[in-house]
């Protein structure tokens, strides 16, 4: 098969083939049909027989099409996460006030968190912002 593209559309490279205008190249069909789908004009030659390419693959618009469409999975984020008093006592100690305040909603988990700290070792400036906080003080 032989094509010769028309259209004045630029230069068009397919599976390592260059197509310019008014010259003639060899090509499989399959690649003749990839020149179609990119909408470019072209004649199409196989032995004495000449047809246009819109003839020769049934269309006059250009094959790109969309084939798949993907499904999204859309999860629910929950604003209030909870932490656990391992993860709110890690890493340098103002994160970690930062953290107990954000985190530590009633008295419970005040007196919990506080217990926690004094039993892990955790720094006296955690610990005292933590006793702030169990009394009232939540600066």
């Amino acid at each position: 098969m032989f094509i010769t593209v028309t259209s004045d559309k630029s230069a068009l490279g397919i599976d390592g083939q260059m197509f310019y205008k008014n010259k003639r190249c060899k090509c499989t069909e399959e690649t003749a049909k990839k020149v179609h789908e990119h909408g470019r004009d072209f004649i199409i030659e196989i032995g004495d027989e000449k047809t246009t390419n819109k003839e020769y693959f049934g269309e006059d618009k250009p094959l790109r099409k969309v084939t798949e469409t993907a499904e999204i999975e859309v999860k629910e984020v929950e604003e209030d996460v909870e932490m656990s008093l391992d993860e709110i006592f890690e890493g340098h100690w103002s994160k970690q006030v930062k953290k107990a305040k954000e985190h530590l909603k009633t008295e419970e988990e005040i007196e919990k968190a506080l217990q926690y700290a004094i039993e892990n070792d955790v720094t006296d400036g955690v610990i005292s912002k933590i006793e702030d906080m169990l009394n009232g003080d939540n600066e």
